[in-house]
């Protein structure tokens, strides 16, 4: 579909060099998305992940084509290579806080209580919450990332409530 847009952009009057800029923009985003999705998916696999190693992933991953739209707009607008890259950086951003905001939402469960296990602890998915607790604590020292995905936030085993510490 984003291609379909693309290419219409040409019916609207967009330059046919502005339309080519805009089909490889896109297909450089999708390429992001594809690698940082592969990253999400390798972070499973590992025992450490950093922020900054997340930001980065999520900045591909979902930042990609919010980056896209936000320049590819730019760009079928006529502005200078300027606005576009900040545009694209701005959209970058937003896609990087939406994927951080949802992060949250998972982390805390499907109630929002931290007692609900979510499927994304269950998956052992590299959550922001999840990586910064564990920054905050000694970096130097490994930690046991499996007593957060057994218990859940606050400690609490999955199925049992806030009330239930037992």
């Amino acid at each position: 579909m984003a291609r379909v847009a693309v290419m219409r952009l040409l019916e609207q009057g967009t330059p046919a060099d502005n339309v080519l800029k805009a089909a490889e923009m896109l297909d450089k985003s999708c390429l992001a998305m594809c690698e940082g999705q592969f990253t999400d998916l390798s972070f499973q696999d590992r025992m450490l992940v950093t922020m900054g190693e997340y930001d980065e992933m999520i900045a591909r991953k979902t930042g990609a084509l919010t980056g896209f739209a936000a320049a590819g707009g730019a760009l079928a607008a006529g502005v200078d290579d300027a606005v576009q890259t900040r545009m694209r950086e701005l959209g970058v951003k937003l896609g990087m806080a939406w994927q951080i905001s949802r992060d949250i939402a998972d982390f805390w469960g499907k109630g929002g209580d931290g007692a609900t296990a979510s499927n994304a602890l269950n998956k052992k998915k590299e959550l922001a919450p999840y990586l910064h607790t564990g920054e905050l604590q000694h970096f130097g020292q490994a930690r046991d990332r499996n007593s957060l995905h057994e218990t859940g936030p606050g400690g609490r085993r999955p199925h049992q409530s806030h009330r239930n510490h037992g």
